[in-house]
């Protein structure tokens, strides 16, 4: 869970308000299931940045500010964006992405070449992923 979905999740619940309710109030009365879906996907963190248009909608009707937002957005940015072991990231075909490690202790400057040498041998799209956000194409 994100910084971001525990804000609004423990902002619903201390005001005692159900999901059905916060999405009828933010307007989704004729549409309740997309409604329910969206506060859904925001409470539970599906989306890595949700649309601001529906942070705000829901955050208008649960009376969170926009400092409490942006506080929780840059701690989910901080969280994300935390480096990670690098690793190759090479795409089969279009939505199927395989995973491979690269050597032990390699240089930015080696894990580049050997990516860009998998690219050119396989003919295929190569990342080297360095963090939860952050990748090299």
């Amino acid at each position: 869970m994100s910084y971001l979905s525990q804000l609004f999740s423990d902002t619903r619940r201390k005001a005692g308000l159900s999901r059905k309710e916060v999405a009828q109030l933010a307007g989704y009365e004729k549409n309740l299931t997309k409604g329910l879906r969206r506060l859904d996907n925001l409470e539970a963190g599906d989306e890595i940045f949700p649309s601001t248009q529906i942070i705000r909608r829901f955050a208008q009707v649960l009376g969170i500010d926009e400092a409490d937002i942006a506080q929780a957005q840059s701690l989910d940015f901080e969280y994300l964006d935390r480096p990670v072991k690098p690793y190759l990231l090479i795409r089969g075909i279009p939505g199927v992405f395989f995973h491979e490690g690269l050597p032990p202790n390699v240089s930015l400057e080696r894990a580049i070449e050997y990516a860009l040498c998998i690219a050119q041998e396989k003919k295929l799209i190569v990342f080297i992923v360095r963090s939860r956000i952050r990748s090299i194409m």
